[in-house]
């Protein structure tokens, strides 16, 4: 097995040594069990902000917000999973020569770690940094030193953001 396989590798190596161990139906089982669910409650979690925005600005109802996002959610998923087997031939931004040969996953892969990733965290970098009030600040990191509160500060405005853009910038080329 190929070490750079990544987070597939988890599937493969484990999938083959819990049969090898004693009781390992059960362990195994539950492990998977475990996993499901330590994947399933941050993906609620992270429903919650398109669901709160469907209901503040576009007047839905609670329920129809989360049947709207669970469901936009649900068919991204299924893409994504179509890709390594009936979609696997498929490749939709394959035109664009940095996307050649790249399935759906793929793409939605790289999107999501490549541009959403890093353009959330500068976000949030500029949005701690730069508008949230000195008093919020303050009380979020009373437990820290006048300096240490500075530096945090310092950094959000001045050296993550550009940092962040450059990690960004070089993901791009």
């Amino acid at each position: 097995m190929d070490p750079a396989q990544g987070t597939e590798l988890v599937f493969d190596v484990l999938a083959t040594v819990f049969p090898e161990m004693p009781g390992g139906r059960l362990v195994g089982t539950l492990f998977f069990l475990l996993l499901v669910f330590a994947a399933l409650t941050p993906s609620i979690a992270a429903l919650e902000p398109l669901v709160a925005w469907l209901q503040q600005h576009r007047g839905v109802s609670r329920s129809r917000a989360v049947a709207i996002a669970a469901g936009a959610t649900w068919a991204l998923g299924t893409g994504s999973v179509l890709s390594f087997n009936l979609w696997s031939g498929w490749h939709p931004l394959g035109l664009l020569p940095a996307f050649e040969g790249k399935t759906f996953f793929d793409v939605m892969d790289f999107v999501s770690s490549n541009v959403l990733l890093p353009i959330g965290a500068l976000a949030t970098s500029v949005l701690v940094g730069w508008r949230i009030s000195r008093t919020i600040l303050d009380e979020e990191l009373s437990e820290t030193t006048p300096l240490a509160r500075w530096l945090c500060v310092w950094l959000l405005r001045y050296v993550c953001p550009i940092a962040i853009a450059a990690v960004f910038a070089s993901a791009l080329m």
